[in-house]
């Protein structure tokens, strides 16, 4: 039951949940900790693979990036069956852990990408053109290889927008469950 004065709330593809933290050993990298702070961008680009004008992903970049010349390396993170482009960022607290591992040196300061991997969307429901219909978890064009086809469109677009370190050992990719598998696709399939 969700209860309305706790404002931890995060959202999947079709419900609801209210959360707490416990601060400790294994979750302190979840919390914001007063460490430098990256950018989080919701950005728009062509999918001409997807005939998409425009779809929508999460970029991070580390804290420092606006202020230097310096090229990074990416990951791209992918999220599960029940996320889109806001998952890792809303559900997984991505932003909090890249931060705290930044600031601590256990982690290299690098620019992340979260796609929408449901091929049929252009962004998270209600936020692109005739979306306001119900969720559901059995979206179209998720696992049947057109987003993994289109993936180039969206490396194109980061390369060209972003100082990325354009070479495969400055480059990475991971998945959560249906991420892993668009993962595990897209690595086979583009070695570099």
């Amino acid at each position: 039951m969700l209860d309305p004065s706790n404002v931890y709330m995060i959202r999947d593809i079709a419900t609801y949940t209210n959360y707490f933290l416990v601060d400790g050993e294994l979750s302190q990298n979840y919390f914001v900790r007063e460490v430098p702070h990256g950018t989080v961008s919701k950005v728009w680009y062509p999918s001409p693979t997807l005939s998409m004008e425009r779809r929508r992903m999460t970029v991070y970049t580390p804290a420092g990036y606006e202020d230097s010349n310096k090229q990074y390396p990416v990951l791209y993170l992918l999220h599960g069956a029940g996320g889109d482009e806001n998952a890792w960022s809303e559900l997984g607290r991505a932003i909090q852990i890249l931060d705290n591992l930044i600031a601590q040196g256990k982690a290299e300061p690098m620019i992340v990408v979260m796609p929408n991997g449901n091929g049929a969307q252009g962004a998270v429901l209600g936020e692109y053109p005739n979306s306001m219909y119900k969720p559901s978890f059995a979206n179209p064009k998720t696992m049947e290889g057109s987003f993994e086809k289109a993936f180039p469109d969206i490396m194109k677009y980061v390369e060209s927008h972003y100082r990325t370190i354009n070479d495969k050992n400055h480059r990475a990719i991971a998945g959560l469950s249906m991420g892993g598998f668009h993962s595990l696709y897209i690595s086979a399939n583009n070695p570099d």
